[in-house]
């Protein structure tokens, strides 16, 4: 399915899950490569991101929230539409959204929705395994933190980035 040659645009991945953007077309395995899908994106993309039951998830160019279903793409409905998302990322099978100065949190497996205030305005999302990290306008990273179904947010700086340089 890729070659040598293959432009990968975007890459994730959650458990045996890999989601990958290439030529307009995001293609998924739940099966670590045995098997992929293949379907077209219906606009220009950002990035996906893959849950841990499999959802796949595109993050749009005019920031919109899209989640695969089959062959088509829906897109997730926000509780509103004053402020658009300035980033996502799904870890295990909840999407965090950054919205204005809240983080937003999405189960993809109970359609529920938790909006957490945050003492931090976070610019950026980013993960690394299971662990959820916002760096913050002042360039401050923080872990973010939710325990199980807890709708408290924990974050703990971490470091401080100095002209690219990470410092603690």
């Amino acid at each position: 399915i890729f070659t040598l040659k293959t432009q990968f645009e975007g890459v994730d991945y959650s458990t045996n899950n890999i989601a990958i953007l290439s030529n307009s077309k995001i293609y998924a395995t739940d099966d670590n490569g045995e098997k992929w899908s293949e379907v077209s994106v219906p606009e220009p993309v950002l990035f996906p991101q893959i849950s841990k039951s499999g959802h796949v998830i595109i993050f749009t160019e005019d920031r919109k929230v899209l989640l695969q279903n089959g062959e088509k793409w829906d897109t997730l409905k926000l509780p509103t539409s004053e402020i658009k998302p300035s980033d996502l990322k799904v870890i295990s099978d909840d999407l965090y959204l950054i919205i204005g100065n809240e983080l937003w949190v999405y189960n993809l497996n109970h359609d529920r929705w938790i909006i957490l205030k945050t003492n931090h305005q976070f610019n950026q999302l980013t993960k690394k395994g299971n662990n959820l990290f916002g760096i913050s306008e002042e360039g401050i990273i923080y872990l973010i933190a939710r325990g199980g179904d807890s709708i408290a947010l924990m974050t703990t700086r971490l470091f401080l980035i100095e002209d690219k340089i990470v410092a603690d």
